[in-house]
């Protein structure tokens, strides 16, 4: 694939990954998408096949990159257990932690809505 191509699909998957971290998969339309990317529908469907392509792709990426966080934060604490010698109250002190409750929350809530797509969705299913 060429460098240019790839490009493309990057920003039309940094587009449905942006959109589907703040609202519903039903209201992503591929005609916002191709005028905030400036592409045609036919680009989309080159890349992702379908619009469903595009959103499984999009939802594959946010559960990747949560997923990291999560093995981030986990090294986190980690490391600051190794510096106070106790890895249980760290990983207690972080979890009840109130200015982590939102963030977990919504992670939470965004990784329901990736599994949820997923039982319903079989090709989905098999990369979850």
């Amino acid at each position: 694939m060429s460098h240019e191509l790839s490009n493309t699909r990057q920003a039309v998957l940094d587009y449905a990954v942006t959109h589907l971290r703040q609202r519903d998969e039903s209201e992503l339309r591929v005609l916002d998408l191709c005028a905030a990317v400036s592409i045609s529908p036919s680009v989309i469907y080159a890349h992702f096949r379908s619009r469903q392509g595009l959103v499984d792709a999009a939802l594959l990426t946010i559960l990747q990159e949560e997923v990291e966080k999560v093995l981030d934060n986990l090294r986190f604490i980690a490391d600051e257990a190794r510096q106070n010698g106790n890895f249980a109250k760290t990983l207690y002190d972080h979890i009840t932690d109130p200015a982590n409750y939102d963030m977990v929350k919504k992670r939470n809530g965004l990784r329901i809505r990736i599994f949820a797509a997923a039982l319903a969705r079989p090709s989905l299913k098999k990369s979850t």
